[in-house]
C-alpha cells in the first residue's frame, strides 16, 4: 500500500503505470492468491486515463508529429495488459464481468486493446454483440476526434483500429462460437467488415479480412466465405489495389486452406469467388503457382477426407486450378530443362500432385463420365508426362471393370466403349518420351484389348510396341527422385519385360493373310538391334525366353492357359493339331537353338552362364 501511494504521487502517467505493472509482477510472485494490490493498481490506472487530458500531455502531443504520438501512447500497452492479466489470472467468468464492465466504461482504446488481449477467447466470445457495438462507434471505425483526446483521431493516438479488429478476430477464431446461430455470426463479420472496408491503408485492411476470413471459414458455410471474398475482390479491383497486396493475397489462400484441413470440406473450393480470387494473380506467376499448389496440395494430402469424388463443381473447380498449374510451367521452353533442377522439380512436384488428384475422383459406375473426364484431363494436362501414364492406367482400369461388370461376356454397347477405351490409349501412348514406360503401357493395353475380344486393336497395339524396340536406350533413369536417380542399366528391364511379353504374342491370333506367329518372329527381330554393353548376352537370353515360351505349347493336347471369350492361336490351329503350327513351332526353336549354340562356341569365358539359362529349358 505504501508502494502504491507513491506511485500515485508520480506525474507522468506512463512511469506510474510501469511501476505499477512492477508492483503487480512482485504481488504474483510472493502471493498470487491475493488480488486486492493488483486490483488497486487497475484502480489507479483507471485513474491516470484522467490524466490524458491534462493541459501538459495535450502540450506534448501538440509539440510532437502523429507518428510520434502515436509511439507514444502505444508504449501503454505492454503495462496495462500486464496489469490486466495479473488482476484476471484464473478468474471464473463471473469475475472477469467485474473488469470488463470497468474497461468497457473507460472507454479508452488502450483498455480495449488490453483487454482483447488478455481475457479468454470463450470469454471474448459471449459478448459479441457488446463489443460488435463498441468497436462499431464513430470514434473506432471514422476518422473522428476522440472523446478523450480532442483534435486527435482513434488511428493516431494509442493504437490503429485495424489492430483492434485483427486481434477481435483472432479471439473469435480460437474461441467456441457454436452457441451462437448462423444469422447472429453472419451479422457479426458483416458489420466488421463493413467497417474494415473504411481502411485507407490496403495492408492494414487485408490483414484485418484475412482474420476474419479465417473466421467465416471455421465458423460459418462456404456460401458465407463465397459473399465476403466478393466484396473483398470488389474492393480490391477498384484501381487495381490488388496489385499492392500479392503477399496479403496469398495469406488469405493460406487461410482458408488452414481451415479446410480440419473438417475435410473443400466445398469452398467450388465457390465463384474463390476462384476468381486465385485469377487475381495473374499478374504474378511466382504466387500464382504458389497459391494453386497451396490448394491442390491441401486437397491431395487431406487424411479426413479420404473418399473418392464425382461431384462435378468440385471435379471442375480443381480442374482449372490442375490447369493453372499446367500452363504455368508451360511457360518455360522445354529447350532449357536441361540441367535445371528447379524446373524437373517443379514439374515432378507438379505432376504427382495431379496424379494424386485424378485417383480421388471416381464416377462410380457412371464409365462413360469416367472416360469423358479423363479425356478433359489429357486436352488440359498434355505436356505432364506422368499425367498421361496414370490416364492411361485408369484407362485400363477402367476397361477391366466394365468386363468385370459383365461378367466377361460384352453387350454390344459395352463391347464399343472398351474399344473407345483402347483407343483413348492407343492415341494417347505414342506422346509418351520415356521408352519403357511407353513398351509397358502398349503391352498392358494390348493385352487389356485381347481381354475385351478387340483383336484388330490388340494387333496395332503391338505392331508399334515391337516397332519402338529399337528406341530403347542402353541406360534407365528413374525413382522417386528425377534428379538424383542414378543411371542403370536397361538389360535386366528388358528382360522381365520379353519374359510377359512373349507369353501374349503366342497367344495373339494370327492374320490368314500373315505368316504364322509374325509378332513373335517381328519381336525376335528387333530385339537384336537393341544395344546393350558389349559384353551382354542380353539378345541371347530373349532367346531363351522364346525357347521356354514355344516349350509350353509345342505338342501339348491342352494349353496350359487362354483368353476366355477371345479367340486365339490355340482355336485358329486346331487346338494345337494342326500341323503347319506344330512345324513353325519347330521350325522357329531350332533357329534359336542354333543360334544359341553358334555364340556358345564363339564365347567360351559366358558359355557356362547362357547354359545355365538354356538349362531351365
Amino acid at each position: 500500500a505504501e508502494y502504491m501511494g507513491m506511485v500515485r504521487g508520480i506525474g507522468n502517467p506512463l512511469v506510474a503505470v510501469y511501476l505499477s505493472a512492477y508492483i503487480c509482477r512482485v504481488c504474483v510472485h510472493l502471493s498470487p492468491q491475493q488480488r486486492e494490490c493488483m486490483q488497486e493498481c487497475f484502480n489507479d490506472f483507471l485513474l491516470c486515463l484522467k490524466q490524458l487530458k491534462a493541459p501538459i500531455v495535450e502540450s506534448f502531443i501538440a509539440q510532437v508529429d502523429t507518428d510520434s504520438s502515436a509511439a507514444y501512447f502505444s508504449l501503454f500497452l505492454p503495462a496495462v495488459e500486464w496489469i490486466i492479466q495479473c488482476c484476471t489470472f484464473n478468474y471464473s467468468f463471473v469475475d472477469l464481468e467485474h473488469t470488463w464492465a470497468r474497461c468497457l466504461k473507460g472507454g479508452h482504446p488502450v483498455l480495449t486493446h488490453a483487454m482483447f488481449y488478455t481475457l479468454p477467447p470463450n470469454f471474448i466470445t459471449s459478448h459479441l454483440s457488446t463489443i460488435t457495438a463498441f468497436l462499431t462507434q464513430p470514434c473506432y471505425i471514422d476518422d473522428e476526434a476522440s472523446p478523450l483526446l480532442p483534435g486527435l483521431s482513434v488511428e493516431q493516438a494509442f493504437v490503429r483500429k485495424s489492430e483492434l479488429y485483427r486481434v477481435f478476430g483472432e479471439k473469435c477464431l480460437q474461441g467456441d462460437m457454436s452457441s451462437l446461430s448462423d444469422v447472429c455470426k453472419e451479422e457479426l463479420i458483416s458489420g466488421v467488415l463493413k467497417a474494415c472496408m473504411k481502411l485507407d491503408n490496403c495492408q492494414e485492411l487485408m490483414r484485418v479480412c484475412n482474420m476474419w476470413i479465417e473466421v467465416t471459414t471455421k465458423h460459418l458455410t462456404s456460401t458465407h466465405v463465397d459473399n465476403v471474398l466478393k466484396k473483398l475482390i470488389k474492393h480490391l479491383t477498384i484501381d487495381r489495389r490488388f496489385e499492392k497486396v500479392w503477399a496479403e493475397l496469398v495469406e488469405t489462400v493460406q487461410c482458408i486452406v488452414r481451415q479446410m484441413l480440419p473438417g475435410g470440406c473443400f466445398t469452398v473450393l467450388s465457390a465463384e469467388n474463390f476462384l476468381c480470387l486465385l485469377d487475381l494473380f495473374q499478374g504474378d506467376d511466382v504466387r500464382r503457382q504458389k497459391v494453386n499448389l497451396l490448394v491442390m496440395e491441401a486437397f491431395v494430402n487431406n487424411t479426413l477426407a479420404t473418399e473418392p469424388t464425382c461431384d462435378p463443381v468440385l471435379t471442375n473447380a480443381l480442374m482449372r486450378i490442375a490447369k493453372n498449374l499446367h500452363d504455368n510451367l508451360t511457360r518455360v521452353s522445354f529447350d532449357l530443362l536441361n540441367g535445371q533442377t528447379d524446373i524437373l522439380h517443379d514439374h515432378y512436384a507438379v505432376s504427382q500432385l495431379i496424379v494424386k488428384f485424378l485417383q480421388r475422383v471416381d464416377f462410380g459406375d457412371q464409365f462413360e463420365s469416367q472416360l469423358a473426364f479423363f479425356a478433359e484431363v489429357r486436352s488440359n494436362l498434355f505436356i505432364l508426362e506422368p499425367v498421361l501414364i496414370c490416364l492411361i492406367e485408369k484407362v485400363n482400369l477402367l476397361s477391366a471393370k466394365t468386363l468385370q461388370r459383365m461378367d466377361g461376356t460384352h453387350s454390344s454397347k459395352t463391347s464399343q466403349f472398351v474399344k473407345a477405351c483402347v483407343a483413348f490409349n492407343l492415341i494417347s501412348i505414342p506422346s509418351i518420351e520415356d521408352i519403357p514406360s511407353r513398351l509397358q503401357l502398349y503391352l498392358a493395353t494390348a493385352q487389356m484389348a485381347l481381354l475385351n475380344g478387340s483383336a484388330a486393336q490388340a494387333d496395332s497395339l503391338f505392331a508399334a510396341l515391337i516397332a519402338t524396340i529399337p528406341d530403347l536406350p542402353p541406360c534407365l533413369v528413374g525413382g522417386t527422385n528425377i534428379t538424383l536417380a542414378k543411371p542403370r542399366s536397361s538389360e535386366e528391364w528388358f528382360l522381365a519385360f520379353s519374359g510377359n511379353l512373349i507369353s501374349s504374342l503366342v497367344l495373339m491370333p494370327d492374320y490368314p493373310d500373315k505368316p504364322i506367329l509374325y509378332h513373335l518372329k517381328s519381336f525376335l527381330d528387333q530385339s537384336r538391334t537393341c544395344s546393350f554393353s558389349a559384353s551382354s548376352f542380353a539378345h541371347y537370353r530373349v532367346m531363351i525366353l522364346a525357347l521356354r515360351g514355344l516349350s509350353c505349347f509345342s505338342g501339348q493336347t491342352k494349353w496350359p492357359y487362354e483368353i476366355k471369350g477371345t479367340k486365339n492361336n490355340w482355336d485358329l490351329y486346331g487346338y494345337g493339331k494342326d500341323k503347319r503350327f506344330q512345324l513353325e513351332l519347330g521350325k522357329i526353336g531350332k533357329d534359336l537353338i542354333i543360334e544359341i549354340a553358334r555364340f556358345i562356341d564363339n564365347h567360351q569365358n559366358v558359355a557356362w552362364k547362357v547354359l545355365q539359362y538354356y538349362m531351365e529349358v
